[in-house]
Formats: structure tokens, C-alpha cells, sequence
């Protein structure tokens, strides 16, 4: 948002307050909240967004979830001039092996004015199993703006500093492997490890839970609790292009992911990706904590400057969305 809020008006929809909604009441002239946004169909919810819409002259919506991408898309049908761009962060259609979701995936796409699909892995599940055409694809990796080194130089972990920390920053929802994670915390009782998100499993897996598992909810500072931190971690079984991987780039942290095709192209000497078991992966925390953690932070900051610095890649986006304007 802070990107286009350069050139466009700006109107933000979202399902539930919290951090986001306040950082978007800042860049945008009005914002929408209602929770029916997260019920897979709902006529009252498309009626609200439709009004939302109309009354404030909106000429393209960018839907960044599954079901914001359905609610938006589907409204092209009673607005045809409205653009409509769908944003992949990797396709549940096919990571939850339905038939009948992939048929549906493939129907939006025909009301879709672009997919914008953020990773390489995503554009090309999306071409060659989801069988969308590819003229509705666009890929632009996704980038975030640099981080300010001076702006947590006030955080101080509230563990031991000598301790070595893992961070994970992931929603607590499919396909999301927290659990795996937790059971290796059970079996390395030396290291702390700090989960941060939202989500419905949230609960569940406090509940199993060590005693050298933090639970963090200020999702607005995961880059101080990234920087606090000595290694990130992200084990998903499916994944698009994780900004939560991309910020861990950009403060300078080792990372350890899951061998997925999205995330082994992040490991540059700059960590490991294993299999998502719970063997494998206390056996590459064991490793990591042996390894040369400045240099591989290094090599991860070097990749962010690299490939996902969004200074460098503004004018790609910004075109992007002038062309559908």
C-alpha cells in the first residue's frame, strides 16, 4: 500500500481489526471490516462489498485471499468494467487435492482481468495443472521495502541472550507445520523457540506446547522480534512466495525451510531446507547451530538486495497496475 499510495486513491476491505486495518486506516481514504468476508459464499457480505465499491468509484480491487479473490471476482460479473486482480500466495486448490476447487479455480479465473502470481513455482502450477490460460498470468516476485538497522535497536529478548532462538512467523492454519516445529522443541529443551501469528489452530497448539515455547501476538513487530532472533524457520507443505521469508532476508537471518520448490530456491548458503519431519529437522537445527551464522546472514541479506528489494522493483508494479487502469 505504501507503494501505490503514490498514485491511486486507496480503499482497504478486511474481515477482522487488528494491526493490518491500522496501518491501512493510515494509507487509505476509507476502509471496510466485516467478518463475512471469511464465509466461502455469503449474499449479504458480496451485497456490502458491491455498495463499498460503487460508492466510492473503485476501479480495480486486488483480492490477496482465497476468498476475497471469490467475493471480487464474482462481483465482475454485476460491475464488467470493474478490473479484478487475484493475488497467489500459493494454490489451495491443489494442495488440498480437490477436484472440485480446481474446477473452480480455473472457472474465476475467466472473470479474473490478471492473476498475479508471486512466485515462479506459483505460475507455473497455475499454467500447467490449474490449466489457466496464460495470458490471464502475470509473475512478479514479491519485495518489501528495506529495513531501518536503527529501528529496533531498543528490543531486548526476554530470554536469556546466550540462548540460541528460533523464530517461526507463519499463520496457525493449513498448510502452515507448526506442529512439527513444537515436537522438535520437545526433544531440544536448549533452545527457546518463538512462534509468531494468527490463526484457528492457535489454541491447539499452545496446548501442546513446551516450556521453551514462546507464543507471540504483536504480528506488527516481527522485524524486532526477527532481529532478537538466531535463525528463521518456515516448514510449510505448500507456500507461494512467504514475505515472512523475505523479511528474514532482509534483517539478516539464517533460514531453514521445507524442501518445497517455493522455498529451496531462498537457501543460497545461507541455511537448509529439509524434509518436513520432525527427525529432519531437529537434526538441521543440531547443524545450523554449528554452521557460520554471521556469514550466512549475510548471504540472506545479500539475496534480499538481490532479488526482493521492493526500491528496485516499484516501477514494475506500479506499471502493472497502471495497465489495468
Amino acid at each position: 500500500m505504501r507503494l501505490t499510495k503514490q498514485e491511486f486513491e486507496l480503499y482497504f476491505a478486511t474481515g477482522s481489526k487488528g494491526w493490518l486495518l491500522l496501518k491501512a486506516k493510515e494509507l487509505c481514504c476509507e476502509t471496510l471490516v466485516d467478518k463475512r468476508l471469511y464465509r466461502f459464499t455469503s449474499i449479504g457480505y458480496l451485497y456490502t462489498l458491491y455498495r463499498f465499491v460503487i460508492s466510492n468509484h473503485i476501479d480495480l480491487i486486488v483480492a490477496s485471499s482465497a476468498n476475497a479473490g471469490i467475493y471480487a471476482r464474482v462481483l465482475k460479473l454485476f460491475l464488467p468494467h470493474l478490473s479484478v486482480v487475484y493475488v497467489s500466495h500459493g494454490w489451495s486448490a491443489i494442495y488440498r487435492g480437490n477436484r472440485f476447487y480446481r474446477f473452480v479455480e480455473k472457472a474465476l479465473s475467466y472473470l479474473s482481468t490478471k492473476i498475479l502470481t508471486v512466485s515462479k513455482d506459483d505460475y507455473v502450477k497455475a499454467r500447467d495443472i490449474l490449466k489457466i490460460r496464460p495470458e490471464k498470468l502475470t509473475l512478479i516476485e514479491n519485495a518489501i521495502f528495506p529495513y531501518s538497522d536503527e529501528s529496533c535497536q531498543d528490543v531486548k529478548r526476554k530470554e536469556d541472550k546466550k540462548r540460541f532462538t528460533v523464530a517461526m512467523v507463519a499463520r496457525y492454519e493449513i498448510p502452515k507445520r507448526q506442529d512439527i516445529l513444537l515436537k522438535a522443541a520437545l526433544q531440544l529443551p536448549e533452545i527457546c523457540f518463538i512462534f509468531v501469528g494468527e490463526g484457528r489452530n492457535q489454541k491447539t497448539l499452545q496446548q501442546v506446547a513446551s516450556d521453551n515455547v514462546l507464543f507471540e501476538h504483536t504480528i506488527d513487530k516481527v522485524e524486532c522480534i526477527l532481529r532478537s532472533s538466531d535463525l528463521f524457520v518456515l516448514l510449510s507443505d505448500s507456500e507461494g512466495m512467504p514475505l515472512a521469508v523475505i523479511e528474514a532476508l532482509a534483517v539478516g537471518k539464517p533460514i531453514l525451510v521445507s524442501d518445497i520448490p517455493s522455498l529451496v530456491p531462498f537457501v543460497k548458503d545461507n541455511g537448509l531446507a529439509v524434509k518436513n519431519s520432525v527427525d529432519a529437522v531437529i537434526q538441521a537445527l543440531r547443524d545450523i547451530q554449528k554452521m557460520d551464522l554471521l556469514l550466512m546472514g549475510a548471504n540472506s541479506k545479500k539475496q534480499f538486495h538481490e532479488r526482493f528489494d521492493l526500491n528496485k522493483k516499484k516501477e514494475i508494479f506500479l506499471a502493472f497496475y497502471r495497465d489495468l487502469l
